[in-house]
């Protein structure tokens, strides 16, 4: 949506900074509330305030949303495509799942895992022959799409392990109820927020890698400084300092993220484009907590030796995260490849206000991203 409806260039740069800013503000508004629905009213409550916030969503968008355009052509619907990537998807988070509670010696996780890479190697052959197919092949052997990709899936990797277990820090080992502990998260979305509001400029002057290499950097001081947490007291600046510094790193990369892993494809797919990383950060997550927090257990939650197992871990994923944001151009300018094959500078054409590619992102049947 946001390529559709935003200018390219600093228009769409700052588009993607405050849609993550804005997206950030509501987290921080969710730790606050979940800390004290979880305390007060129990935390089954904490799942009835997406129901109001739905409502208001459903009512408010027809009203601020401009309205779809005429589509010049009809592009049938891959139900076998979308069938197999969602089945694939809810395999891997549930063996993923499994793992990290269970173990990976157990037919509840590994089974999973194994039936995942059946539908997703079904899914692949299945694109190769659509005529429509949901995710073309040539938008996923793109190296920038596949860079943004791998990124997305570190940085909710590294961030969400740090989160968690920082979350289990606060409560069991330095015995904060819910609503106490909950005071403390919203400095990571604040840092996220102005990280997203600085995310433009660093975009428009170092260019998507080097933004990408700054936000990593931020991750993986922010897990740094959580490593030297003391097993007692109340840590409050170390604690504010270090989620301030992972979550500016997190809005700077997120914008680099975004406008790389849409910006590379072709305006038609640019939709697609947006479901994929928004898939790559949802597997993020699950990767995350499930391949290093049973590792933190073994070692031991009831010490710091666990905790600091995870933290080095969620630092490690961050660095592996910017190595593979080398796969991203390092300048401003992203080379996409065409529907039609046809190799083209973006840069080339972001500079060209009302021109053919950005019409066609808003005619094409599948720029809705």
């Amino acid at each position: 949506m946001l390529t559709t409806l935003s200018e390219p260039g600093e228009a769409r740069r700052r588009a993607a900074g405050w849609w993550t800013a804005v997206a950030a503000g509501g987290g921080a508004s969710g730790w606050v509330l979940g800390g004290f629905i979880t305390e007060y009213a129990g935390w089954r409550w904490a799942f009835a305030v997406n129901v109001p916030i739905g409502l208001v969503a459903l009512t408010t968008a027809p009203l601020l949303l401009p309205p779809d355009q005429q589509q010049t052509e009809r592009r049938r619907l891959d139900l076998g495509g979308a069938l197999t990537a969602v089945a694939g998807l809810a395999l891997l988070v549930y063996g993923l799942t499994n793992a990290g509670h269970r173990g990976l010696d157990r037919p509840s996780s590994w089974l999973p895992l194994l039936l995942a890479a059946l539908a997703f190697t079904i899914f692949v052959r299945h694109e190769s022959q659509a005529p429509d197919p949901l995710v073309p092949p040539r938008l996923l052997g793109s190296r920038p799409v596949a860079g943004a990709n791998l990124t997305a899936l570190a940085i909710t990797a590294s961030t969400s392990l740090a989160m968690y277990l920082a979350v289990l820090y606060v409560q069991q080992t330095l015995g904060l109820p819910p609503g106490r502990a909950s005071l403390l998260f919203p400095s990571v979305n604040l840092g996220v927020i102005a990280g997203s509001l600085c995310g433009p400029r660093f975009l428009g002057r170092l260019g998507a890698r080097r933004t990408l290499l700054a936000g990593f950097a931020g991750i993986t001081a922010g897990s740094t400084m959580l490593v030297a947490l003391p097993p007692e007291g109340l840590p409050v600046v170390q604690l504010l300092g270090a989620f301030a510094v992972m979550g500016i790193g997190l809005g700077i990369a997120s914008v680099a993220l975004t406008q790389t892993g849409t910006d590379a494809a072709d305006p038609a797919y640019r939709g697609v484009a947006s479901g994929v990383l928004n898939s790559a950060a949802q597997v993020g997550t699950a990767v995350g907590v499930a391949l290093l927090l049973p590792l933190a257990t073994a070692v031991g939650l009831d010490t710091m030796a666990g905790y600091r197992t995870g933290f080095v871990g969620a630092g490690a994923i961050a660095v592996a995260g910017a190595i593979g944001s080398l796969l991203v151009p390092p300048v401003r300018s992203l080379i996409t490849c065409s529907s039609s094959g046809v190799v083209t500078d973006a840069s080339k054409q972001d500079g060209l206000k009302g021109n053919n590619h950005h019409d066609n992102a808003r005619s094409s049947p599948g720029a809705w991203g």
